[in-house]
């Protein structure tokens, strides 16, 4: 059973449409090219780049979560991690806490 929230299906950048991401018909974001020349401004290569990684989320939350069900058997203090370096653990806790941001689980 799929429980995701997201749109389901592939989700894809459309630079006819100023800068969007949309999954079939419906529109996930609109990603502004801004100007004022100032340190505000997002121009057009940085704009695509932030819509490539939007499009990019639902395979990044399928992935991560792949691993997690794999690997990421373990309490926040790491044990039941034998033979990890604090390191390896660490990027654990971190995947663990992207899936729950993803899910709107922490801010």
């Amino acid at each position: 059973m799929n429980n995701e929230r997201f749109a389901q299906g592939e989700w894809a950048v459309n630079e006819k449409i100023m800068v969007a991401v949309n999954c079939g018909q419906k529109h996930i974001a609109l990603v502004n090219i801004y100007n004022d020349g100032t340190d505000k401004s997002v121009l057009k290569d940085e704009c695509l780049a932030n819509a490539h990684l939007i499009s990019a989320a639902p395979d990044m939350y399928r992935a991560l979560q792949s691993l997690m069900e794999e690997f990421g058997d373990f309490e926040d203090d790491g044990s039941g991690l034998i033979g990890w370096n604090e390191s390896m653990k660490d990027k654990l806790r971190k995947a663990k806490a992207a899936l729950a941001k993803a899910d709107g689980e922490t801010k």
